[in-house]
């Protein structure tokens, strides 16, 4: 058996019995039994478990209750300032023919802007009843009920048409 051999046993022995007892002096009573090394100088490594490093947003961080409850009740805060703010800022603003005196005075998520300091659609939009919001004009071949609903540029103007 050669040296490499006699290395690997040593080792594979090591494993097993180091389960059950000090790895250090289980090395040194294998060395002195089978090598017949009474007075030889075994050299002793540290043996530690390496695991593998766990990313920072996965460690258990040891946060107090009172500090955890105080931070959920601040974002709960501000979302409903933030929420209610929003609110009163959109409704405050204008609906259609409401005055203004700038686009920004109207709802433009209704699609409304300010023309001649009155809320209302641009243009190439008119005001829907059925949606309540400022719809773009129809071009040809699309549903309409009266004529301020067609594209005036185009000289377009609603059909009545009945299928037979």
């Amino acid at each position: 058996m050669n040296r490499f051999d006699e290395i690997l046993r040593i080792i594979k022995y090591y494993r097993i019995v180091s389960d059950f007892q000090n790895p250090n002096t289980a090395l040194q009573e294998h060395l002195v039994k089978n090598l017949g090394a009474n007075n030889a100088l075994v050299q002793e490594y540290e043996v530690g478990h390496k695991e593998k490093p766990i990313q920072c947003w996965m460690r258990d961080v040891p946060i107090p209750h009172w500090l955890l409850a105080l931070l959920v009740s601040i974002a709960i805060v501000a979302f409903m300032a933030f929420a209610i703010f929003a609110s009163v800022v959109t409704l405050k603003k204008e609906t259609l023919d409401g005055p203004c005196k700038s686009s920004s005075d109207c709802r433009q998520d209704l699609g409304l802007m300010c023309n001649n300091y009155r809320c209302g659609c641009g243009y190439s939009h008119f005001w829907s009843e059925s949606y309540s919001i400022c719809e773009r004009r129809r071009m040809v071949n699309r549903t309409c009920v009266n004529d301020s609903e067609c594209d005036a540029l185009a000289n377009l103007q609603c059909l009545n048409v009945t299928l037979a």
